[in-house]
């Protein structure tokens, strides 16, 4: 009976570790991306596999990459999205269409131009959509971006009190900015208030913003975490972020890490 019981528990132990091996493989398999690559033929956009293959063939008057298992594409003069299998999940009814970022892509509607010479006359206004096609921030921004870590940089216009002013290189000369970025969260509630004239995706729990083109990078408050003394930074990636000084013969590229320690001095 003890004998028995014995290769009983072996045999249950094998099995485990083996379900547990599956498991670990299946998840792996899992999180490993499926891609396809946008390809032109004939004045058509498609998409092919990794190998080459065409998986859509080529219809389109444009597409884009495949973000979030959708892909935005040209179609008729209109765009809509497609899954991977080429069938249209919905057209937007937009004058313009980002790529989906943490199931939100933003869009904007009221986009005018005077036909006779080409010129726009009216942006329009910035919003976003879900991955149904369902307005989920309704269009409300001057300007809109990607969301990353839950948050998305917008275009907002300020009162008077807010403006910012920055000194041009003519002595006395200066550049008034009245439209200030802040940060929105999903639900569209304003988190941090529109202050910079520029602004970009959070990475690693900081964006970079700027002022007067000065970089600095703040937090998720807001709050300014990081000055920075080159002419242009970039988000942090690893744990470093590239920076730049620009210089008549070209631009000269370094890396700094979150202390703002200079771990890389620029150069070409």
């Amino acid at each position: 009976m003890r004998a028995t019981r014995g290769r009983t528990l072996k045999s249950c132990r094998l099995v485990c570790l083996s379900l547990a091996a599956l498991a670990l493989a299946t998840a792996g398999w899992a999180q490993e991306p499926f891609r396809l690559f946008p390809v032109s033929k004939g004045g058509k956009s498609g998409y092919i596999t990794r190998d080459g293959r065409v998986r859509i063939a080529p219809r389109f008057d444009s597409a884009a990459e495949f973000h979030e298992g959708l892909a935005r594409v040209t179609l008729g003069g209109r765009p809509a999205f497609v899954n991977t299998s080429g069938g249209v999940v919905f057209t937007p009814q937009f004058d313009s269409v980002g790529d989906f970022s943490e199931g939100l892509a933003f869009v904007q509607i009221g986009w005018k131009t005077n036909p006779s010479i080409g010129v726009t006359i009216e942006m329009g206004k910035w919003g976003y959509i879900d991955r149904t096609g369902r307005v989920a921030v309704p269009p409300q921004f001057d300007d809109a971006g990607d969301f990353s870590e839950g948050l998305a940089a917008v275009r907002l216009r300020v009162d008077e009190s807010h403006y910012v002013t920055c000194p041009l290189q003519d002595p006395g000369s200066t550049s008034t900015s009245t439209k200030l970025y802040g940060y929105i969260d999903r639900a569209g509630r304003l988190l941090i208030p529109p202050q910079f004239e520029y602004a970009k995706p959070f990475s690693e729990g900081l964006a970079e913003v700027s002022n007067c083109s000065k970089p600095s990078f703040i937090d998720k408050t807001g709050a300014v975490v990081l000055r920075v003394t080159f002419d242009e930074a970039m988000s942090f990636k690893g744990g470093l972020a590239p920076v730049m000084f620009y210089r008549l013969d070209g631009a000269l590229t370094g890396y700094i890490d979150k202390t703002g320690k200079v771990v890389w001095e620029p150069s070409r």
